[in-house]
């Protein structure tokens, strides 16, 4: 890659690196480039399936800049190809810059000078002159990987499943999630503490998602639909057993043991949940019973049972 030193008149005054860009690869090209849909109306030129109309032959604005009030923006070169892209923030205040998958915005009393979004957390020094949306000077030489970004957009949709103890969580892409604060508007992946997840996901004030951090640390669960709407989990065989010195039946399922806790057989709890070493995981059932709900974030070892030749379980350890 060819680069060429410059002296960039930033306030400090601080010598950059500038680099030209080497031309994207085909399959790069396609996730980078605009693309048109064919309507009634003509063609309409989309990006990562949101639509634009040009203000001239490089700057396009989003369909819904005055419908909906979004200041979402492109620059692209004369093939079509993105140079950079303008979005607003959640809060609407200022927008930040998306250079090559990397964010920027406005850190400090210069309203034409852009710091990589990382630059408190990890000290980046990445930055971008732009004044008259027109990116003048840049020094794009990041010191970590792009974040995964993820648009807001109407098409978030979620669903809210019940909970025990009358509370609920909010399924959205296979992903539970609920409120880390009561009343807040951020929910925090139902794994947050059992598998270091940070996913999580923000609420505006029409309980709508206006943003998204999928990078989940786990799979997902997987569930289908019956007729009535409930949720089903498959591959999730469990069996019903009779331990030792033991007055009820037991659920047996991948090799952790859950005790009845109500009399209509719906609600079942981590046989754990008892002891002095508290389990959340638990199991709902509905009516007909089928598996409508599971939590198996367990805090501890499964136990250790010896199966006798007339069925009954001894636990070992």
């Amino acid at each position: 890659m060819r680069k060429e030193k410059r002296l960039c008149s930033f306030r400090n005054s601080w010598i950059c690196e500038f680099p030209w860009i080497e031309p994207l690869e085909e399959k790069d090209k396609v996730y980078w480039k605009i693309q048109y849909w064919p309507t009634s109306r003509g063609n309409i030129p989309v990006y990562q399936n949101y639509t634009f109309s040009f203000r001239d032959k490089k700057h396009l604005h989003c369909s819904r800049k005055f419908r909906g009030k979004c200041n979402a923006k492109l620059v692209v070169d004369l093939d079509g190809h993105i140079k950079y892209e303008i979005l607003p923030t959640i809060k609407g205040k200022q927008n930040i810059i998306l250079v090559e998958g990397y964010s920027f915005s406005i850190q400090g009393g210069n309203p034409n000078t852009f710091y990589c979004s990382s630059k408190s957390k990890l000290g980046c020094k990445a930055r971008l002159g732009f004044k008259n949306h027109v990116i003048t000077k840049y020094y794009l030489f990041h010191n970590h990987p792009p974040p995964h970004l993820e648009r807001a957009f109407d098409g978030y949709n979620y669903e809210i499943l019940p909970m025990l103890g009358n509370k609920s969580v909010v399924l959205f892409r296979n992903y539970t999630y609920s409120f880390h604060v009561k009343g807040g508007r951020t929910l925090q992946c139902s794994r947050k503490l059992s598998m270091q997840c940070g996913a999580y996901l923000k609420m505006d004030k029409n309980k709508k998602i206006s943003y998204a951090y999928t990078c989940h640390t786990h799979a997902p669960a997987t569930y289908r639909k019956t007729a009535n709407g409930l949720k089903i989990f498959p591959g999730l065989n469990y069996e019903f057993i009779r331990v030792a010195q033991a007055k009820k039946p037991l659920i047996l399922l991948q090799n952790y043991t859950f005790a009845r806790t109500t009399s209509d057989n719906r609600y079942w709890n981590c046989s754990k949940k008892c002891g002095l070493k508290k389990c959340p995981a638990r199991l709902k059932f509905d009516s007909h019973g089928n598996l409508v709900f599971i939590k198996l974030d367990h805090n501890h070892e499964p136990p250790t049972f010896y199966k006798q030749k007339d069925g009954q379980y001894v636990k070992i350890k």
